[in-house]
């Protein structure tokens, strides 16, 4: 069984990482057979991904929060007959940076209220 790119839960089936790696969600055997039978972790379409993803966050990842937030919002409202090329990688690159981007700034956040606690001691 394939998982067809016209189904509405498609999408959420496979997960890629930074370098244009796909792979199913955990559990979902069609999806996973989706990935082998159509080859979509084939060399070239991996370099496409990566590309299109270093090409909207940079190569060193360094898009600052507010436009990676703008971008994320311009691809969630895009209709259907206009999707950018490779557009829920994007989505899901873009959500995955903003993450990091928020956890890292939290943690400065921590780190900098523990060393005022610290000098007022």
């Amino acid at each position: 069984m394939f998982v067809s790119p016209l189904e509405p839960t498609c999408e959420s089936r496979f997960v890629f990482n930074l370098r244009g790696e796909i792979k199913s969600r955990d559990g979902d055997e069609a999806a996973a057979m989706t990935i082998e039978k159509l080859g979509l972790n084939h060399r070239e379409l991996k370099d496409k991904r990566k590309a299109a993803i270093q090409g909207i966050l940079g190569k060193t990842n360094n898009l600052p929060l507010k436009d990676a937030r703008k971008r994320l919002r311009t691809l969630k409202t895009q209709q259907s007959q206009q999707l950018d090329e490779f557009c829920f990688v994007l989505v899901q690159a873009l959500e995955k940076h903003i993450s990091r981007i928020e956890a890292i700034a939290k943690s400065k956040g921590k780190n900098k209220s523990e060393k005022s606690k610290e000098k007022s001691k």
